[in-house]
């Protein structure tokens, strides 16, 4: 059985800085933003535990009436690619293992494939399960003050979804998890 456990409060700023050095400025929400989202009932955050004790991945989602959706996937940078097989191993296991708590699809957004990178990345997506629906034409809101969106593609895991089907998750994902971001930048 894989060790993912509920972040607890002492877990906060290596949660974060994993976070930060995981994800640019414009594609997470600031320190402050991030803590008030832990009070939220439908938003939760995960860790696999290093044998250190440290953090060595973290996942942030949201539990939605029909769908999971996986805002931040956030990986130690010394067991990505670049690290052992045992640490790249523990790592898809733990998406393995989150995949499996639940009886409904999961979602989440990519970078288009315009970089090696992002390519990988939606690679390492595809390998567990998601599908790409890159006919649909979505942005991510500008997270930082100032920010423009970004152009995304949606995974879902269960196949390709419907436009429809699309609409509706962007619909809860802009005014649920992305409305307390854009109201706190004054948007």
């Amino acid at each position: 059985m894989m060790p993912i456990e509920r972040m607890r409060p002492e877990d906060f700023d290596a949660v974060f800085r994993l976070l930060s050095q995981s994800f640019p400025a414009g594609e997470r929400r600031d320190a402050a933003g991030q803590r008030a989202l832990l009070s939220d009932s439908a938003y939760r955050v995960d860790i696999l535990r290093a044998p250190s004790g440290g953090v060595q991945a973290m996942m942030a989602w949201w539990d939605f009436d029909d769908f999971v959706f996986f805002e931040h996937f956030a990986v130690d940078p010394a067991c990505r690619s670049g690290g052992t097989t045992g640490q790249r191993d523990r790592i898809d296991q733990m998406l393995d293992a989150l995949l499996a708590r639940y009886d409904k699809p999961a979602c989440l957004e990519a970078e288009l494939p315009e970089t090696e990178l992002a390519a990988r990345r939606i690679g390492f997506y595809e390998r567990h399960g998601f599908t790409v629906n890159a006919d649909y034409s979505y942005f991510q809101p500008a997270l930082a003050p100032g920010g423009s969106p970004l152009p995304m593609h949606l995974l879902t895991t269960g196949g390709a979804r419907t436009v429809s089907e699309l609409r509706a998750i962007e619909t809860l994902l802009h005014t649920r998890v992305y409305g307390q971001a854009l109201a706190a930048a004054g948007k």
